[in-house]
């Protein structure tokens, strides 16, 4: 006897993968875009919008919407010195103000 189970899978994918493949293929350029703006927040680059609705996002991504690593170093090189300033998380201490209300005055 022959094992026939292994057969009817074969010759009937599940739709479910081909629906799931469409999607992935749909939407990966806007995977890719996000994958993009989540690296260069990372690394502290801010990538103009304007660039970013430029690109060809099908050129720098494999299918699934990850980025090519060589076309992610091209484009956080071109953009570093976009990098956001370093804000100083420490409050300067203040002078006392002066009230004008005469209960707070000393």
């Amino acid at each position: 006897m022959t094992d026939s189970s292994a057969e009817p899978t074969a010759l009937n994918p599940d739709p479910a993968e081909a629906i799931r493949a469409e999607i992935a293929s749909k939407y990966a350029s806007k995977l890719a875009k996000a994958n993009l703006v989540t690296e260069a927040t990372r690394v502290g680059i801010r990538i103009p919008d304007a660039y970013l609705e430029y690109l060809d996002y099908p050129q720098i991504h494999n299918g699934t919407g990850e980025l090519l690593p060589e076309a992610l170093e091209y484009i956080l090189d071109a953009y570093a010195h976009h990098k956001h300033p370093k804000r100083s998380r420490t409050v300067e201490p203040q002078e006392p103000r002066l009230s004008l209300d005469a209960r707070h005055r000393r």
